[in-house]
């Protein structure tokens, strides 16, 4: 008799089927509770009712007040236990807080997260009986790929159902999964998913910034493939823990630059009033003079970057005098671009170049069952008649404008690919879509035209290479807490567009020495990847 007893028990504590006896056991303690209830309300409701003395009632109450609240709790445990594995924050706490190592969480095979070649940039490892999720490449792909705890809006996080192979389409897919969690039954190797970066531009961008501030996003034309998203300062999220919420504003670990940094635009903008001004047609021969220009008689005036130069050295800029858009783009003439939306575009055409960008809206790079990546919306207030200082101001990237360098990339985007702004994509999953038209074929064609210019003859010039043709915009946005911040917007090659850039050195100085050298250590790596082929 105690060998048979022996033998049912042994059977009964196997690892698969103990999480199912636990179960099985809460359910029958659930029921119990109900017994207890249905006797204490209604077993003596055919007997005459009885009075309750007043010393007694707060003794009913503790005891229903237990038993209810055991209830509660028994139903919450059930709900998490049946479910839990579909919430991929359950998931993530059990992996890190839950020791045991017949915690079923720590036997998931999380699927790995590739490059578009395949290599892994996050995957999962045993380590001591446990999996765990490990980042070959550290700091580097911080702020696209993350940590499902710490960084929130990071593919780690959003995509963490696919990663984890959790397919649910219909009531039959939910309820396989909750069986399989009763009798701890191996789910299988998770999915991986094939993100449209590449490790070694996204290397040679991280190299290329080193411990400055700051940020490179890049784009193939015209798919939208996000090729480099790189951030920096970045938490490593192989060693990341809750002391990274106590980090610096300048340092600000978790700040995805890309898509949430915010900072004025500088000259870079300028691309976008020459956009506009094209769209009306308008391309005027503008004075430019020396002493500088101000819509308000009152106010100080803008100058140009030279006048600043010349008097360091104790001499006077004269100025450019009359000059058209071109050599204004190239030479990065403030006055030019301050008096061409002040005198000649207007206010109302500035608002419209909001709509055109849809500067106003998130983008999505990713997005799933979860939540989503998104760039955040440029900060830029409505252009009013009655304030011309202000829109002198927003015509070359000051004043009240920021933005991100995710915008910034739409809006080469947009030059480089005959007006068409291709929707951006972070992963494999969504075949490649147009996000919108924000300019017409020709008025990207005479900007583009217009941005070559600025790199044969004008601020640009460092970038030039053997071999491939560069189009882009320096600037230098002037900053009240430090150096300028350097900006450098472009695309390549410039008569067949593959690839665009943004990039930005939070007080890098000077576009051209700071920002210029980093885009083009990434055109030449892309280059020697054959991409602009």
């Amino acid at each position: 008799m105690m060998d048979w007893m022996e033998e049912v028990m042994t059977t009964l504590m196997t690892p698969e089927r103990w999480p199912g006896l636990v179960v099985s056991i809460q359910v029958v303690i659930f029921l119990l509770c109900l017994r207890i209830i249905w006797i204490s309300l209604f077993a003596k409701a055919q007997k005459s009712k009885p009075q309750v003395s007043p010393s007694k009632g707060p003794f009913i109450f503790l005891r229903y007040g237990i038993i209810i609240s055991f209830i509660v709790f028994l139903l919450y445990q059930a709900s998490w236990q049946l479910t839990g594995h579909l919430r991929p924050r359950f998931v993530e706490f059990m992996q890190t807080y839950d020791k045991r190592k017949d915690n079923p969480a720590h036997q998931m095979l999380i699927g790995s997260i590739l490059d578009r070649e395949g290599r892994p940039i996050a995957k999962s490892r045993v380590v001591d009986g446990k999996t765990e999720r490990y980042f070959p490449y550290g700091k580097a792909f911080a702020h696209p790929v993350g940590h499902a705890r710490y960084a929130p809006n990071s593919l780690e996080k959003l995509a963490l159902p696919f990663l984890a192979g959790l397919k649910i389409k219909d009531k039959n897919d939910l309820a396989k999964i909750g069986g399989d969690i009763l009798i701890n039954r191996p789910s299988g190797k998770g999915q991986n998913l094939k993100t449209t970066l590449d490790v070694d531009l996204q290397l040679k961008a991280y190299e290329a910034i080193g411990k400055r501030r700051g940020a490179v996003i890049t784009m193939l034309i015209p798919s939208g493939d996000i090729v480099t998203m790189v951030s920096l300062p970045a938490f490593d999220p192989n060693t990341v823990d809750e002391s990274v919420y106590k980090a610096s504003r300048d340092d600000a670990l978790l700040l995805d630059r890309n898509t949430s940094g915010m900072v004025p635009p500088g000259s870079i903008f300028k691309v976008a009033m020459a956009a506009l001004a094209l769209e009306v047609d308008l391309n005027p021969l503008i004075d430019c003079p020396g002493e500088g220009y101000s819509p308000i008689k009152s106010l100080s005036p803008i100058h140009d970057h030279q006048y600043n130069s010349y008097r360091a050295r104790g001499r006077k800029w004269k100025g450019h005098g009359k000059i058209k858009m071109s050599e204004a783009l190239a030479e990065s003439s403030n006055i030019y671009f301050a008096r061409l939306l002040v005198e000649h575009i207007k206010a109302y055409a500035f608002n419209d170049l909001i709509g055109r960008f849809r500067w106003r809206d998130p983008v999505t790079l990713f997005s799933s069952e979860v939540g989503s990546m998104k760039i955040k919306p440029i900060r830029v207030d409505s252009a009013k008649i009655d304030d011309p200082y202000a829109l002198a101001q927003m015509s070359i990237g000051q004043g009240t404008l920021q933005c991100n360098t995710g915008h910034m990339l739409l809006m080469a985007a947009a030059v480089a690919n005959q007006g068409v702004i291709p929707q951006p994509r972070l992963t494999f999953t969504d075949p490649p879509k147009v996000y919108r038209r924000a300019l017409t074929a020709p008025t990207a064609k005479k900007l583009s035209k217009m941005m070559r210019g600025v790199v044969t003859e004008g601020t640009a010039t460092g970038i030039q290479m053997r071999g491939l043709e560069v189009a882009g915009k320096t600037g230098s946005a002037q900053n009240p807490r430090g150096k300028a911040h350097a900006w450098f917007l472009g695309f390549a090659p410039y008569d067949k567009p593959k690839m665009a850039i943004c990039v930005l050195l939070e007080n890098g100085g000077s576009g051209s020495s700071a920002a210029l050298p980093v885009a083009r250590s990434v055109f030449l790596e892309a280059a020697k990847k054959d991409y602009f082929k």
